[in-house]
């Protein structure tokens, strides 16, 4: 229940930044609309399915569809460019060296 209460809270956060005048309605039913759309994986990342999803609910609530769009793509931002740069340090910390010690080994055996 938390989990959901604070991504209904991202939502209209970044409605609200995004200078979308939206009630909670608004984000609560683009919520929604992007979780259904996500449950069949289409494209990586859903990207584009987000968006669309994002921009059909919003238009119910006068949101222009390009407004809609540009707040999916700054919500999937939000939420994976976080992650993805917490897992690129922690692969670069240790995984990368292993790789790449493993890959010089191999190289050498074959050279």
């Amino acid at each position: 229940m938390v989990n959901w209460i604070a991504q209904w809270a991202a939502y209209q956060f970044t409605l609200e930044a995004m200078h979308i005048p939206a009630r909670p309605a608004a984000s609560f039913t683009a919520m929604i609309a992007v979780n259904l759309g996500g449950i069949v994986r289409v494209t990586p990342a859903n990207v584009g399915v987000m968006q669309a999803a994002m921009a059909g609910a919003l238009l119910a609530f006068g949101v222009p569809a390009e407004r809609g769009v540009a707040a999916g793509f700054a919500l999937q931002a939000i939420q994976v460019l976080p992650i993805l740069a917490f897992g690129v340090a922690l692969v670069g910390r240790s995984g990368l060296k292993r790789l790449l010690a493993t890959t010089e080994a191999d190289l050498a055996k074959v050279g």
